[in-house]
């Protein structure tokens, strides 16, 4: 079997990893581990396109100095970034009806 790729934000939901991202300004270098799952839910409700190599990464944003993500590596640590994403089904159900509008 070949090595695992990592092309879209399903991917790392497919092989049970989470996403590092790595910020794009380089005085800043922050990184941080975002709920894979709940990325690409995010991503499928906003209807944005979750190609890694494409503009995927702009949607992401640096918790510190508020640049764009510059990579993004698969890990199997825990998110640090917990409260970003609704908590419950009813919450995903209410941003869907919100973005619907």
């Amino acid at each position: 079997m070949g090595a695992k790729k990592f092309d879209r934000l399903w991917d790392f939901v497919r092989f049970g990893m989470n996403i590092q991202l790595s910020c794009a300004n380089g005085h800043c270098s922050h990184r941080g581990i975002v709920d894979a799952h709940s990325a690409c839910m995010w991503f499928r409700l906003h209807r944005w396109p979750d190609a890694i190599g494409g503009s995927c990464l702009t949607h992401f944003r640096c918790t510190k100095c508020g640049a764009i993500a510059g990579s993004a590596r698969p890990t199997d640590g825990q998110p640090t970034v917990p409260d970003f994403f609704p908590a419950d089904e009813r919450g995903w159900k209410q941003l869907a009806r919100r973005l619907r509008r």
